[in-house]
């Protein structure tokens, strides 16, 4: 994020120095530090995950999240909003969707973070609704390790959210000029546990192997079955 690395180790964020990510001692690296989670929720939460939200940092516990905005001067860093009852389940399941969202798998299902009016506080949003009663049932059949390593990507060409759960992958897709709001789910045989984008191309990684979507030429695909199911339309529409 922005100059420095960050980690987490239970309720503590730990920083690197400025532009050295293995540079983390802070006598000896400038910049370097760390800031405890829990004494500014005043409670015993561990961090989960972490991800961009806008220009800032989002600190993602089990049942709250912290937005933290990062200087590359430690005392100048401070929290500056906290949702309390959301949070985050998986460490690589919290990413950051355009400019404006951060995605990440809760308790209740597929939630985001945006912008709620022109003062750009942050407020959740329930992105995953039309598909969360599904994953919920789907996650109930899950151990807590199969949950916790859950990982999630953007698809470099069309920008797609895809969050691989267990065997499947759920994917939004998201096109609001032609009001395309949609979710998808791919049945696999394997469970993923890595992305990885490098030159416009998509990989996936489980046990020893890797996967590359759309095969050598990026147009190869299966001729799989699809079952599609529909909101209610008025005829009037």
């Amino acid at each position: 994020h922005k100059r420095k690395m960050y980690s987490a180790v239970g309720s503590i964020l730990n920083f690197s120095g400025l532009d050295t990510a293995i540079g983390w001692n802070r006598d000896d690296d400038a910049g370097a530090g760390f800031i405890n989670f829990a004494d500014q929720q005043g409670g015993a939460e561990q961090i989960n995950a972490l991800a961009n939200y806008q220009n800032n940092l989002g600190l993602f516990a089990r049942r709250v999240v912290q937005l933290w905005s990062m200087q590359n001067d430690e005392a100048a860093n401070a929290p500056f909003q906290v949702l309390a009852n959301t949070g985050a389940r998986a460490a690589k399941a919290a990413r950051q969707y355009g400019d404006v969202d951060t995605f990440y798998l809760s308790d209740t299902g597929v939630r985001s973070l945006r912008a709620r009016d022109v003062t750009n506080t942050a407020a959740m949003s329930d992105v995953g609704t039309p598909i969360d009663s599904y994953i919920l049932a789907y996650m109930a059949t899950l151990t807590d390790t199969q949950i916790a390593n859950a990982s999630a990507t953007v698809e470099p060409i069309d920008g797609r959210f895809l969050l691989a759960l267990g065997t499947k992958i759920f994917v939004f897709s998201y096109f609001p000029a032609k009001k395309i709001s949609a979710w998808t789910w791919y049945e696999l045989d394997f469970e993923i546990s890595d992305f990885a984008i490098a030159g416009n191309r998509l990989y996936a990684r489980a046990g020893n192997k890797i996967y590359i979507y759309g095969g050598d030429d990026n147009a190869t695909y299966d001729d799989i079955e699809v079952t599609c199911w529909l909101p209610f339309f008025s005829a009037r529409k």
